[in-house]
């Protein structure tokens, strides 16, 4: 069985800015009854007291209700950035696998294939953390691991001299930047 039901409130719940109707206020409060239940908003705690928590019965059920406020305001410009920061990485490393490549004198087909494993290594590892983090529940430790792979990958790949090890900096390096995907 189900541990947690999430639902967005803006066009799931409720249409946009609008309070609950009785009914789905009814049902929302049964299913409170038989599961833990979070709520999602992009709006603040007016627009939940607003929109739900009004219109919903003030009993012992309302324990099982977790409310994800947005408490940062407007944040489309920062959570922007954010994902910029994460995103970064790749982006730099397909910029630069052509030149390590091309170190290891493969031209043409050949080192396009080349840059196929170094994102197919990233992607198994990106897989296999997501599922071992879920498992463990622990998905802030595994981000801070990998992210800090990555920062090794990356550091071998600055330094090294030769282009075997650039190569296998790029592998590490794009293995631990998919954490936070």
């Amino acid at each position: 069985m189900k541990k947690l039901i999430v639902f967005d409130l803006d066009g799931t719940l409720a249409a946009s800015k609008a309070p609950v109707d009785p009914e789905m206020s009814g049902l929302l409060h049964d299913l409170l009854g038989i599961v833990k239940v979070a709520v999602i908003s992009g709006g603040g705690w007016p627009q939940f007291e607003k929109q739900l928590v009004s219109n919903l019965p003030h009993d012992k059920l309302l324990a099982n209700l977790s409310l994800l406020v947005h408490l940062l305001g407007d944040s489309c410009v920062r959570l922007s950035k954010f994902r910029a920061l994460i995103y970064s990485p790749l982006y730099g490393i397909s910029l630069f696998l052509p030149s390590i490549i091309a170190e290891l004198g493969y031209s043409g087909p050949h080192a396009q294939l080349l840059t196929v494993p170094v994102y197919v290594c990233a992607c198994v590892v990106c897989i296999l953390m997501a599922y071992l983090s879920d498992r463990a529940q622990r998905r802030g430790v595994f981000i801070f691991g990998l992210l800090s792979l990555a920062l090794v990958g990356f550091i071998i790949a600055m330094t090294a001299k030769e282009p075997g090890a650039k190569y296998a900096g790029v592998f590490i390096a794009a293995s631990g930047s998919t954490a936070p995907i």
